[in-house]
């Protein structure tokens, strides 16, 4: 169970990176993230809904 829920987590985590590298520059701006912080973002994103990495 515990490798299915890894498995879910990356995927959701690639899922929202991918959402996120899709944007313009512009849009990017206008919510407050740079470019070379999508990761970081993402990850975070994902502490905030209560899945550590």
């Amino acid at each position: 169970m515990a490798v299915a829920a890894w498995l879910v987590h990356g995927r959701r985590l690639r899922h929202g990176r991918r959402r996120l590298e899709t944007m313009p520059d512009f849009m990017l701006k206008d919510i407050g993230i740079s470019r070379c912080a999508i990761d970081h973002v993402a990850r975070a994103e994902r502490r905030a809904a209560g899945r550590l990495d």
